[in-house]
C-alpha cells in the first residue's frame, strides 16, 4: 500500500519550518552560555554551538543555507565566533551595570521592565495558570462519597 502523499509542511519546508528548525536542542552535556542568543549577521539565522578542540563556538555554515537563497552570495563558507571573546567583554558590561555607582539605577531599570500591565500572552497565561492554582488551594477540600 503506498503511502500518502507528504505536505509541504511535513517535508520541513512549510510556514512551521524555520520555527522546528530553530529550537535549541538541550541534548548536549557541554553547557553553552549563549545557546539560542545568536544569529549570523549575514543570514539572520541562529547560530549553532559546538566544541572545537575544547574551544567552544557558534557558527554559521553556509553549507545548511537553502539552495538558491539569496544569503548564499554574501555568506562565507563558514562564520566561526569564539564564546570566550564574546563572554568576556559582556562580563565587564554585567559587572558596570551592578558597580555600586550604576546599580540603583539598574534596579529601577529592571523593575520598570517587570511591569505588571505587560500585555506579553505567555506572561498572561502564566499569571492566570498560577491564579487558578491558587484558587483550588483555596477550596476546602471535597470529601468522597463511598458507594456503601
Amino acid at each position: 500500500m503506498a503511502s500518502p502523499p507528504r505536505s509541504r509542511r511535513a517535508c520541513g519546508t512549510g510556514i512551521g519550518a524555520r520555527g522546528r528548525l530553530e529550537r535549541t536542542r538541550s541534548s548536549s552535556p557541554r553547557e553553552y552560555l549563549l545557546r539560542g542568543l545568536l544569529r549570523c549577521d549575514v543570514c539572520g539565522r541562529r547560530m549553532e554551538a559546538g566544541a572545537i578542540r575544547g574551544v567552544v563556538y557558534y557558527r554559521c555554515r553556509a553549507k545548511t543555507l537553502t539552495h538558491g537563497s539569496p544569503a548564499l552570495a554574501e555568506h562565507p563558507l563558514t562564520v566561526n565566533l569564539r564564546e570566550d571573546h564574546l563572554v568576556a567583554p559582556i562580563d565587564r558590561w554585567l559587572g558596570t551595570l551592578f558597580h555600586r555607582t550604576h546599580r540603583d539605577h539598574t534596579i529601577a531599570s529592571l523593575l520598570t521592565a517587570q511591569d505588571d500591565n505587560d500585555h506579553d500572552t505567555h506572561r498572561a497565561l502564566l499569571r492566570r495558570r498560577i491564579a487558578d492554582a491558587d484558587a483550588k488551594l483555596q477550596r476546602p477540600p471535597r470529601r468522597h462519597r463511598s458507594g456503601r
